[in-house]
């Protein structure tokens, strides 16, 4: 997004460059997320991770990937 005095703010389009560091850093916040579940989560939430975990490698089907692991998730933590 960018902001011009006067004119207001325009989203611009997404190029390989940004599209790189967006999923950089996603990647980088969900391996700080499954450290701190390592770190602070119990033994039970972590067998359910590694359950979802196994599931998710496991599909290539989107619809199953959602369905397999948002009532999963709730019993996590």
């Amino acid at each position: 997004m960018t902001t011009e005095p006067h004119r207001g703010a325009f989203v611009n389009g997404l190029d390989e460059n940004s599209t790189y560091d967006h999923y950089e850093l996603l990647g980088l916040l969900y391996g700080f997320g499954a450290r701190r579940a390592a770190e602070r989560g119990s033994e039970e939430g972590i067998t359910a991770l590694g359950k979802i975990h196994k599931a998710l490698q496991a599909t290539d089907d989107p619809d199953e990937f959602w369905t397999s692991t948002a009532p999963s998730c709730a019993r996590c933590w």
